[in-house]
């Protein structure tokens, strides 16, 4: 059998990581405004085209497959990206078992698509996890690829897939929709983005895996990824038990209306998030050594993710009816009471998505893993609370619930390690006083937006991010903040 052993090294100068960063954060935020519009642009366009109950029956799906799609990775991608020197057959080994994994999971869901159809009461359901489960597993075949991409920084590939397989899912399933398909208009549309980001990974990635071959180095990455993996299946719980809850209870029209407003919160914040963490974690890995490196980036990254989410995510709550009445329409106006509950849990949910960088360059997981056993007994709790006044009162507990349930990550990942509470309270402070100061501005300027027009959205938006930019210009902390990120986008690349 001929394996290769080549080694994927990583850059280990600090100035070179720093520089690639900033290059990859600036390109990534430059092609995430592109993909989000258009994303964001589909959900309001394929919210009048369909009805709730037919998102309703995808959502009944969702969490299914979202619950397989955990064991569709394994953590192998985080170890691949995390750990300091990796060859190609611990790579080509990841893959194959990735990959009989996906398989195998993608029959069983095919086998057991009557009985989730059975539990739901929906029979359309069962047909829509058949056709998804191959989806799943079309996805899977990229995984390391990925990874390696991710490895290597190579943001500008890693953009370009972003965007092909935004435009080519977005127009997929809009074109669908308008022709009539309905809720095969969103199976189709999860087809055509994977389809494209997997043939553009592997064109990229330029890596082919060889036969699998046993290697006893490889354990300890499948040790990381079993810890990762058990942190994905409890935080699925915490995700998509809500879900299922109301799709039992309440039926998919209940359940089509809480998955629009938990999508409009949702969806913004893993536009932001997700190219965050495509550069965090490399980056952190590769500076672990030098605390005080490591501790500036993640507060610059922290302050980055609150600056661009918390304003909108306020103005969404403030102005929740306008936000449903001009985006979705009046069919959907159940919808904003959810929203403006929602809105309130996704700022706590930034701190905690943020912790994930530490837990995981540092090689915390299985500390990650125990916060998420807790956090996820916290959110069932509160959804138990809230679940008898339907979805609204589910929102509600979930936002009374928030601090606790994302705040326990915080606690635990500052307990050791180069970032402390007190770096994380400092970093915050000046933002969440501005933010906090623009939604009290925004609320008393709310009644002079009662016709939830376009204009109106966009006014109370410019008017969020503007009171905020100006409070944090009282901070010296602020000042220094803004003044850092203006550096930042003008500074000249120093590597061709």
């Amino acid at each position: 059998m001929n394996v290769r052993n080549d080694s994927f090294e990583v850059e280990k100068d600090i100035g070179v990581i720093k520089e690639r960063s900033r290059r990859g954060a600036l390109l990534t935020f430059g092609t995430q405004v592109p993909t989000f519009l258009i994303s964001f642009a589909s959900q309001i366009i394929l919210a009048h085209l369909l009805s709730p109950g037919q998102f309703g029956v995808a959502a009944m799906a969702a969490p299914v497959i979202g619950f397989a799609a955990i064991f569709n990775d394994l953590g192998f991608q985080q170890a691949t990206i995390q750990k300091p020197k990796i060859v190609h057959a611990e790579v080509s080994l990841l893959f194959w078992v990735n990959t009989g994994v996906s398989a195998s999971l993608a029959v069983l869901l095919f086998l057991l698509s009557p009985v989730i159809a059975w539990m739901y009461g929906e029979p359309q359901v069962g047909p829509v996890v058949r056709a998804l489960a191959g989806v799943l597993f079309v996805g899977s075949l990229s995984a390391q690829s990925y990874a390696l991409l991710n490895r290597r920084m190579q943001f500008t590939s890693l953009a370009i897939i972003d965007v092909a397989g935004a435009v080519a899912g977005v127009a997929t399933g809009i074109g669908f929709a308008w022709l009539g398909a309905g809720y095969w208009a969103l199976v189709l549309q999860s087809l055509a983005t994977n389809v494209v980001m997997v043939s553009l990974i592997w064109n990229r990635a330029k890596w082919r895996p060889s036969l699998p071959r046993w290697d006893r180095d490889i354990l300890p990455m499948i040790r990381f990824g079993q810890h990762m993996t058990t942190f994905k299946i409890v935080s699925y719980f915490s995700t998509y038990f809500a879900n299922i809850m109301i799709g039992i209870i309440n039926g998919p029209a209940a359940l089509g209306v809480f998955e629009r407003a938990f999508k409009l919160v949702l969806q913004p914040i893993g536009q932001i998030t997700a190219p965050i963490n495509r550069i965090a974690v490399p980056m952190l890995s590769r500076v672990a050594g030098s605390d005080s490196h490591y501790r500036n980036a993640y507060i610059r990254m922290l302050q980055v993710i609150l600056l661009v989410s918390m304003p909108g995510l306020l103005c969404a709550s403030v102005m929740s009816h306008q936000v449903v009445l001009g985006l979705l329409g009046p069919a959907w106006l159940a919808t904003a009471p959810i929203l403006q509950c929602l809105s309130i849990v996704g700022i706590f949910s930034l701190y905690s998505n943020s912790t994930f960088w530490l837990f995981v360059s540092q090689n915390r997981v299985r500390e990650q893993m125990t916060c998420g056993f807790v956090s996820s007994g916290l959110v069932m709790v509160s959804l138990l609370t809230g679940v008898h006044w339907g979805p609204a009162g589910i929102a509600t507990s979930y936002a009374l619930f928030a601090p606790l349930v994302h705040g326990v990550f915080v606690w635990r990942v500052t307990r050791k390690g180069p970032v402390s509470r007190r770096d994380i309270v400092t970093a915050s402070y000046p933002i969440v006083t501005a933010a906090i100061t623009a939604a009290i501005a925004l609320h008393f300027a709310e009644p002079y937006f009662p016709g939830g027009t376009l204009l109106d959205l966009a006014t109370g938006g410019v008017m969020s991010y503007a009171v905020t930019a100006l409070v944090l210009l009282c901070f010296p902390g602020g000042r220094r903040l803004l003044g850092g990120l203006r550096g930042l986008a003008i500074r000249r690349p120093a590597i061709s």
